[in-house]
């Protein structure tokens, strides 16, 4: 069993941006994400994705974003920016390690992983809203004519270009 004083689970934008704070405090932490690699969810948006917010007001705790970047960055250009800022901070998360359960105990945290288990006395939920979706059900879908989808499932958006919607 690994011991922390805090556990950050998900190493996105939440995650990354807690655990350099947490390393700018000297807060000792253990960041574990289930992919194999940072910055996944970023990663498998569709390709055109822009900030819908301006830079100024997107970036993280100590890093801004390059002067080169646009106003609203794309996709690829967040990717490489929240890469940047995980080499930057030394943040190292445990990869491939997907929380399974975590339970309090007396003064700690205990969190199950497919791969070990960590005792922690704080825990940082980062996952974020990009998790996979549970599938739905609606009264009439088995007779409804069209197609249905998840649109997080769909890549290239070019796929979608001549679909009538409504």
């Amino acid at each position: 069993m690994k011991q922390t004083n805090t556990l950050v689970i998900g190493a996105s934008i939440s995650g990354l941006a807690s655990a350099a704070s947490l390393q700018k405090q000297g807060i000792e932490y253990i960041i574990i994400e289930k992919e194999s690699q940072a910055v996944a969810p970023w990663r498998n948006h569709y390709d055109r994705l822009h900030l819908h917010t301006n830079k100024r007001v997107s970036n993280l705790p100590y890093k801004k974003f390059d002067n080169t970047i646009p106003q609203y960055p794309t996709r690829q250009q967040v990717v490489d920016y929240l890469e940047d800022y995980q080499k930057e901070f030394k943040i190292d998360p445990v990869f491939n390690s997907e929380a399974r359960s975590v339970k309090r105990g007396d003064g700690y945290w205990l969190t199950e992983t497919n791969n070990e288990t960590f005792r922690s006395k704080y825990v940082i939920m980062a996952t974020g809203p990009f998790g996979e979706p549970k599938p739905v059900n609606f009264k009439g879908m088995e007779t409804f004519p069209g197609s249905s989808f998840i649109v997080m499932h769909i890549k290239p958006v070019k796929v979608l270009k001549d679909r009538k919607y409504w």
